[in-house]
C-alpha cells in the first residue's frame, strides 16, 4: 500500500477508517505498511494494518559446509542471515569443513592416501573428514610417444565421475605409477586417448595397492583400443576384491587351446558344501572379459554338474572345460582377463584377482614342449628327484617334426644356468663337461624344440622342477642365501634365525611362519612367494604381534613341486627364506 508521507493516509486503497483514529496513522515514508486481518501485531489483536520498521541491511555469504566460514564469491544482502549463510567471507574450501586433518587446502581435497568422508548439505556434497585409505589402488601406465593424449577416469555405479587423472601429462615412452584412493564400493575404470589410437606399444594395469598388489584389470602391452578402453556393458569392479583366483599354473597363460581345462583354486568354504544340501548353489563363476570392452562372458560351475571333469568330488566345480563355453564362445587370439568368484549357498563372494588369458585358434607352427607332467606315465619327469652321473633321465613331450631338443637347467639363487641338447625327447643326466648338477639342489627345467637341427628353436615351455639327490666332484653343499640388492639374510646379526618356515620341505597345504624379531605395531607385515623365475605366485598379509609373529599361510595345494623364495616385508625391512614344496 502507498502511504502519503505527509498526511499518512493510504492512497492506493481505501482504508476502513473504523480501524484507525480519524482515519489516520502516524507514518514514515521509509516504513512498510501491510494490509491484512492479522491475529496479532505487536500484541494488539486483529488490526487491519501492520507497520514494519525497516532493518539495516548486511552482507552474508553461503556456508554450505556449516563451518561458519563463508564463500567470498557468493554474497546476498539481508537483514538477517538465511539458513546456510554467514557473515564471514574467508572460506578457502567452501565444500570442505574447515580444520580437517589431512586436507590439502590448496586443492580442497584429501591428501594422497586418505579417503574423503562426505555428506549432503544444502544439496551439495561436502567433505567432512579424511580417513586413511583402505582401498588404495595403483595404476601402472606404459606410455607411448604421445602421452598428452592419455587420461583416465573412475566412475561410480551411477556413472558419476569419482576421480580423473593424470594431474599433469605422463612422460613419453615411460612406465609410471600413481595411487588412487576411493571408498568401499563398486566402480568403472576408463582409459582414454583423445588421439583415437590407444597407447601404441603400451598399456596399463590397475592393481590393489596393499602388499598383495593383486590385479583388477591387466591390459599391459595391449594398448590398441582407439578412444576408450573400458569393460563392456558398463561392468567394472568392487572393492575390496576377494582371494579367489586361478591355480598358479594357469595364471597368465596365453597359449590356451580349445580342448583344455582351466582350473580355479579351491576354496575351503565351497568344498565344505560338497554333498550337503542343494548342490546347484555352490561352486565357482568364471568371468572372461576384454579390457577394451567388446567381449565379456560369465559361466558358473556348481557341485551339481560334472562338466566332463570327473571324478565327482569337492573340487570338481573348480574345473571349466574351455570347449563348454558356447553362444558366445571365447574369441581366438585376443587378450582377455579372467577372474573367479566363489558361491556358497547361493551367495557370491567378490571377484578375485585378474589373470591374463589368450585362446589360440590352432597350435603354433613351432609348438612349445615341457617335461612330461602326466601322472602315472612311465616318462613322468616334472617335480621328480633324480640322480646325476648315472643312468637317470628326464623326458619331455615329443614335438612332431623336431630333430633337436634343448633342456635348460637353472638355479637362480646361486646363479647356476646350463643348456644341454639332445637328439631325442629324453636327456641322460650324465655329462662330463663343466657345471654338473649338484646334490639336494632343486633346478628349474625348461625345454624347447628345433625343427631344423638347431638353426632356430621354438619358444620354451612351462617350468618344471627336478631335484638332484647326489653330489659329484666340483659340487658344493647348499649354503645360506646371500645378501643382494633386494635380498636380506634370513638370519640376524647374532646368527639366530629371524624368519622360520616349517614344515620345510612342505606338502603344499599349510606353511607355518615364525618371525622372531619384533615388528613395529604401526607397520603392516606382508608376505610374497616367488618361483625361481621371479614370478609372484602367492601373496598376502600376516598379523602383527609384539615380540614376534606366528602365523599360517594357507597354500591350498596351489604351488607345484619345486623350490620357491618366501619374502616377508615390514616397512623397509625384508627377510627371505627358501621353501621346498614336495
Amino acid at each position: 500500500a502507498a502511504i502519503d508521507p505527509v498526511s499518512g493516509i493510504p492512497t492506493a486503497w481505501t482504508a476502513d477508517l473504523g480501524l484507525f483514529s480519524n482515519g489516520r496513522v502516524d507514518a514514515q515514508s521509509t516504513d512498510l505498511y501491510v494490509m491484512g486481518d492479522f491475529i496479532t501485531v505487536n500484541g494488539a489483536p486483529r488490526v487491519g494494518l501492520a507497520v514494519f520498521s525497516p532493518c539495516p541491511l548486511a552482507s552474508y555469504f553461503t556456508d554450505v559446509d556449516g563451518d561458519l566460514l563463508g564463500d567470498p564469491t557468493t554474497m546476498i544482502e539481508a537483514c538477517l542471515p538465511p539458513p546456510g549463510y554467514t557473515s564471514n567471507a574467508t572460506d578457502v574450501c567452501p565444500l570442505a569443513v574447515y580444520g580437517l586433518n589431512n586436507l590439502n587446502e590448496a586443492s580442497c581435497s584429501c591428501l594422497p592416501g586418505y579417503t574423503p568422508q562426505t555428506a549432503m548439505m544444502f544439496g551439495q556434497t561436502v567433505i567432512t573428514g579424511c580417513t586413511p585409505c583402505i582401498n588404495a589402488m595403483t595404476l601402472e601406465v606404459r606410455t607411448d610417444g604421445a602421452p598428452n593424449e592419455t587420461s583416465w577416469a573412475i566412475l561410480d555405479q551411477s556413472n558419476n565421475v569419482v576421480q580423473v587423472g593424470p594431474a599433469v601429462p605422463y612422460p613419453a615412452n615411460s612406465t609410471v605409477t600413481e595411487s588412487i584412493c576411493v571408498p568401499v564400493g563398486c566402480y568403472r575404470f576408463m582409459m582414454l586417448d583423445n588421439g583415437n589410437n590407444g597407447i601404441t606399444g603400451g598399456g596399463y594395469i590397475l592393481r590393489e595397492q596393499d602388499g598383495t598388489q593383486r590385479r583388477i584389470i591387466d591390459s599391459q602391452d595391449n594398448g590398441a583400443f582407439g578412444n576408450t578402453s573400458s569393460i563392456g556393458n558398463n561392468l567394472g569392479f568392487c572393492l575390496p576384491i576377494s582371494g579367489n583366483r586361478l591355480i598358479a599354473a594357469h595364471r597368465d597363460k596365453e597359449d590356451w587351446l580349445s580342448n583344455q581345462v582351466i582350473i580355479a583354486s579351491a576354496r575351503p568354504d565351497v568344498s565344505a558344501q560338497w554333498g550337503i544340501g542343494d548342490q546347484a548353489d555352490d561352486g565357482y563363476q568364471f568371468w572372461f572379459f576384454d579390457p577394451h570392452g567388446p567381449f565379456n562372458r560369465r559361466i558358473f560351475r556348481s557341485h551339481a554338474l560334472s562338466g566332463g571333469n570327473g571324478p565327482a568330488d569337492a573340487v570338481r566345480a573348480c574345473r571349466l572345460a574351455i570347449a563348454s563355453m558356447v553362444a558366445p564362445s571365447l574369441p581366438f587370439n585376443t587378450l582377455l582377463n579372467v577372474r573367479v568368484r566363489s558361491r556358497v549357498n547361493g551367495v557370491y563372494s567378490e571377484w578375485g584377482e585378474a589373470s591374463r588369458f589368450r585362446l589360440l585358434a590352432a597350435p603354433p607352427a613351432c609348438p612349445t614342449t615341457r617335461l612330461n607332467n602326466t601322472v602315472g606315465d612311465i616318462h613322468y619327469s616334472c617335480g621328480v628327484a633324480r640322480g646325476f652321473g648315472g643312468s637317470d633321465k628326464v623326458h619331455c613331450f615329443p614335438v612332431t617334426g623336431a630333430n633337436l631338443y634343448q633342456f635348460e637347467f637353472s638355479e637362480p639363487v646361486h646363479g647356476y644356468a646350463r643348456n644341454i641338447t639332445s637328439g631325442t625327447a629324453s636327456l641322460l643326466l650324465n655329462w662330463v663337461t663343466v657345471q654338473p648338477l649338484c646334490g639336494m639342489f632343486t633346478y628349474n627345467v625348461r625345454v624347447r624344440a628345433s625343427l631344423n637341427n638347431g638353426a632356430t628353436f621354438c619358444d620354451f615351455g612351462p617350468v618344471c622342477q627336478v631335484t638332484i639327490t647326489n653330489n659329484q666332484v666340483g659340487c658344493t653343499p647348499v649354503g645360506p642365501m646371500v645378501e643382494g640388492a633386494h635380498r636380506m639374510l634370513a638370519e640376524n646379526a647374532a646368527g639366530h634365525l629371524s624368519l622360520a618356515l616349517f614344515p620345510n620341505p612342505n606338502n603344499g597345504r599349510e606353511l607355518n611362519v615364525r618371525l622372531d624379531e619384533p615388528v613395529d605395531g604401526d607397520k603392516a607385515l606382508f608376505f610374497v612367494i616367488f618361483d625361481m623365475f621371479g614370478k609372484r605366485v602367492l601373496q598376502g598379509q600376516l598379523p602383527i604381534a609384539s615380540g614376534g609373529t606366528n602365523s599360517i599361510i594357507e597354500l591350498n595345494g596351489e604351488l607345484s613341486t619345486g623350490l620357491y623364495v618366501v619374502t616377508v616385508t615390514s616397512g623397509d625391512r625384508t627377510l627371505q627364506q627358501r621353501l621346498v614344496i614336495e
